[in-house]
């Protein structure tokens, strides 16, 4: 109920500065990291709430001090076995995307291999929220100049084209 209370005030950009100050990122985060874990039981709704408070927190342009793993967390997210927290990754790096500040990270753990394959949905699990958010994350770093020949390489033209 806290996480789901959390995301819930995490959707106003008014409230922002409050959770900041609070430092409930990095409680989020640390809920994260611990349900990757395989010997720790997890519930997945709360898992949920925390990666959307992730994508909520990251969406501004201001520059947060962001934990290292971060970025790594939500990538692991992306090939959950859960629906909702994969598609809830992806929305969380498509924000981050958004941030030029971020773009170094992005390319290091390869996030747009995973933003390409969102916007190909395999399955019908895979929602049309999931690939709307890859390619608007595909669009964010296409924004970058140093990074539109490495997209095209990917394969992030097409999604782009299409979307």
């Amino acid at each position: 109920m806290a996480a789901m209370a959390l995301s819930n005030l995490s959707s106003n950009i008014k409230a922002h500065s409050d959770l900041l100050e609070l430092d409930v990122l990095s409680l989020a985060t640390s809920e994260c990291l611990a349900a990757l874990d395989l010997k720790q039981s997890s519930d997945h709704e709360t898992l949920r709430f925390c990666i959307l408070i992730i994508a909520n927190l990251t969406g501004g342009n201001h520059s947060l001090p962001l934990a290292e793993n971060l970025f790594d967390i939500l990538m692991n997210f992306t090939g959950h076995r859960d629906v909702k927290c994969r598609e809830n990754a992806v929305l969380a790096l498509g924000n981050l995307c958004s941030n030029p500040v971020h773009v170094k990270r992005l390319v290091d753990v390869k996030c747009a291999d995973a933003l390409v394959a969102y916007s190909f949905p395999t399955t019908a699990e895979e929602s049309v929220n999931a690939q709307f958010q890859a390619i608007a994350g595909l669009h964010g770093l296409s924004k970058h100049a140093e990074l539109r020949a490495p997209l095209l390489r990917e394969g992030g033209l097409e999604p782009l084209i299409l979307g």
